[in-house]
């Protein structure tokens, strides 16, 4: 993984082998027929199995799959939002499970999340003063009295008018609640964000405008991020490297250029055959994906040329 980083520098955010299982406690009915001998549930597959990825400072890391691919509980994870069933993340070199409170609480502030919907992650009863302002004024970042012109900052920044700061997330178009949420994950200053199909819900042209507003805010604040999508466009123009997930494992990884122009796994090469095209042409159903090819127990990534990794 270390062949990636062609720039010499350490892995800003590391996960070593994260697996997640959303297992569920038994409960008193199940506990009593054990007694009697019944055999255990079987444990729940995983969301994620086995992953191991590595971000370098300053690059954006697409990952991408199809729904329930496992790749938002992955970037959950690199957001600490979820703890891992097994393996383990590294922030600087640090573990994280080994940090003492006080490095925690900063590893927190400097890693935030971008959700999907961002109607649904605002509150809807708070003010977008208060949205954006909350944390930087918790984490004493600002004080009471400057709340206001720290907020007026954060909304230009993001196309936003500071005079609308006083407004409820339902009195905002889509794209707007997108900014506020931008904006709500920059008060605190992160260094790496997470964007979880941050443009997924917006029209085509909105789309446009807040991508290229990550792109600026990039430039600007030398920030690193994971950018989850599914939209193979939008990956294409934004990312670095390219991740590809499928059954929660990552099956290809590499330069963005090198996995969209030479696919190597059989996943990836179907996933970029079902890609929309602007041309009229009769489709055939033929599953390009053998069963098979997904069921393998533990598959390896193999780099088949210079930082490009397949399994």
């Amino acid at each position: 993984m270390a062949d990636a980083f062609e720039r010499g520098a350490a892995p800003l955010l590391e996960l070593r082998d994260v697996s997640k299982r959303f297992d569920r406690p038994p409960d008193l009915a199940e506990r009593i027929v054990r007694l009697f001998g019944a055999p255990p549930r079987a444990p729940a597959p995983a969301a994620v199995d086995h992953v191991s990825l590595a971000v370098a400072p300053g690059e954006v890391l697409g990952l991408v799959g199809e729904s329930g691919s496992g790749k938002s509980t992955l970037g959950r994870m690199a957001a600490s939002l979820h703890a891992p069933s097994s393996g383990s993340r590294w922030w600087k070199g640090r573990d994280m499970d080994a940090m003492d409170a006080q490095e925690r609480r900063r590893m927190r502030l400097a890693i935030q999340m971008i959700f999907q919907d961002p109607y649904a992650s605002l509150n809807p009863r708070m003010r977008v003063q208060d949205i954006i302002g909350e944390a930087p004024l918790a984490h004493g970042m600002v004080d009471s009295r400057g709340q206001r012109d720290y907020v007026a900052g954060l909304m230009r920044q993001v196309g936003l008018e500071p005079a609308l700061m006083q407004r409820f997330p339902h009195q905002f178009s889509g794209g707007q609640r997108a900014r506020i949420g931008i904006a709500r994950a920059l008060a605190v200053k992160p260094e790496f964000l997470v964007c979880d199909e941050a443009v997924a819900a917006l029209d085509v042209s909105i789309q446009a405008q807040v991508l290229n507003l990550f792109m600026r805010l990039r430039e600007e604040l030398q920030l690193t991020s994971i950018f989850i999508s599914h939209d193979l466009t939008v990956v294409r123009h934004v990312a670095d490297r390219v991740a590809i997930m499928v059954r929660g494992r990552v099956v290809e990884l590499g330069p963005t250029e090198a996995v969209f122009g030479a696919p190597r796994h059989a996943y990836t090469r179907a996933l970029l055959a079902a890609a929309p095209r602007m041309e009229a042409r009769k489709i055939t159903y033929v599953p390009a994906v053998p069963p098979d090819v997904l069921d393998d127990a533990a598959p390896v990534l193999v780099e088949v040329e210079p930082g490009h990794f397949c399994a």
